[in-house]
């Protein structure tokens, strides 16, 4: 029964997109945040995402449960005008260790570094650490905990980095410079696994994407490079800063940044691996003008955070699969579809983001492909989107919705759980 109801499934999908995928993670339901305009990090205790954004001179926190509705209102962290007026935030990054949120950012204007722990509701616990100053370097953070310790990395140059180790009181346990074989850029996100620190970026041409390994006391491993993505002449495969390694499944999962040639928009694509570095799964699943990709994990589901350069924050929900499900996120889409809230009571808003002015078809269909409303049709312009949708008084509890443009579709699944 199993089998059968899993074909069905699949073909049922078949119907709506004409297309079968060997794929790893399936699009289970996006957002916007609102209030949010850039650099939005991701992290998770198993119930909740904890995403620290920017928006001018602040960093904000925000919580989310998995159906990605927030549960509180957003919590200030910094205002930096409280510490240092005329500057202005660069980076920031932040984890989660031992129950509690440590968020370290850079600031221009005096070039400094700087170090917090917070409870999970947003509560700062101790003082604000001075990491660094009049430190020009620290433009580009690595933070990463081995759940013994959290370490801090930022760039002297291309084959050095500052490295300090702190421990969950924000005691500074060493300070040292970490030595690299060969150049490579700053724009990267750090990883403990497999008793090794593991630091994904592109190349130092950022034709190439790059994993480096090093042992747990940041000492170059024997074997230092993988190259996971070769790049064409022209390409540019780089700022992977999304990583999460899935220790359910055994599989690392990267988001990064892809240019076809120098005059193409940049695309942010996801890429699919085993332990090994084997490469399983690549494809784009956000159109141009999309940026900083970061990632968190909670239970089989894969979420992912980037911003539109200053213009809002989106939060996407895939569903990790075993790698023979059918996916409804397709190559170079140029639109990205989403439903708030989902699941819903009798109406959800089905939003849009349309990079471009295009002609576009919006439809629902319950599972049995039959068609139960019609949205949109006709041309759309360049913007973001929400239209209503009514569940029929009588209908089904499961609804799939389906965008269309000229040569690419998407579809999403909704739930009315009235």
């Amino acid at each position: 029964m199993k089998i059968l109801l899993r074909l069905f499934s699949a073909l049922l999908c078949f119907y709506f997109s004409g297309v079968f995928a060997n794929n790893y993670l399936t699009l289970d339901d996006s957002v916007q945040l609102a209030s949010s305009n850039i650099w939005c990090i991701p992290s998770a205790d198993g119930n909740h995402l904890y995403l620290s954004s920017g928006t001018g001179n602040q960093i904000h926190l925000r919580t989310l449960n998995t159906y990605l509705r927030e549960v509180s209102p957003p919590v200030l962290l910094i205002d930096l005008q409280e510490i240092s007026s005329g500057s202005y935030i660069k980076d920031h990054q932040h984890v989660i260790f031992k129950g509690h949120i440590y968020l370290t950012f850079s600031t221009g204007g005096d070039d400094r570094l700087y170090l917090a722990k917070f409870s999970l509701n947003g509560e700062r616990i101790g003082r604000l650490k001075t990491v660094a100053s009049q430190d020009n370097g620290t433009n580009h953070l690595l933070m990463v905990t081995d759940k013994t310790a959290i370490y801090l990395l930022w760039g002297k140059d291309v084959q050095q980095q500052h490295m300090k180790k702190f421990d969950p009181d924000l005691k500074e346990l060493q300070a040292s410079v970490v030595h690299s074989p060969i150049p490579w850029p700053r724009l990267a996100h750090a990883v403990y696994a497999n008793h090794q620190f593991y630091i994904f970026a592109g190349d130092i041409t950022q034709r190439h994407l790059v994993v480096y390994h090093w042992d747990p006391d940041w000492t170059p491993r024997e074997t230092f490079t993988d190259t996971l993505i070769h790049g064409l002449t022209g390409e540019k495969n780089y700022f992977s800063t999304g990583v999460n390694f899935d220790r359910q499944n055994n599989l690392w999962q990267i988001g990064y940044m892809h240019q076809q040639k120098a005059q193409d928009p940049e695309t942010i694509k996801i890429a699919v691996f085993d332990n090994d570095f084997k490469l399983l799964d690549n494809r784009s699943i956000a159109g141009h003008q999309h940026f900083r990709p970061y990632m968190a994990q909670i239970d089989n589901h894969l979420y992912l955070s980037y911003d539109s350069d200053g213009d809002g924050v989106f939060i996407k929900k895939f569903r990790i699969n075993d790698g023979l499900s059918y996916s409804t996120t397709f190559e170079n889409i140029d639109f990205t579809i989403g439903a708030y809230p989902n699941p819903f009571r009798n109406k959800t808003g089905i939003t849009i983001n349309n990079p471009d002015a295009q002609n576009i078809t919006l439809e629902v269909f319950d599972l049995m492909g039959k068609k139960v409303a019609k949205l949109y049709e006709g041309k759309l312009p360049q913007g973001n989107y929400t239209f209503p949708f009514i569940a029929p008084a009588k209908g089904n509890r499961i609804y799939l919705v389906k965008i269309t443009s000229k040569d690419k579709q998407q579809t999403i699944k909704v739930v009315n759980r009235d």
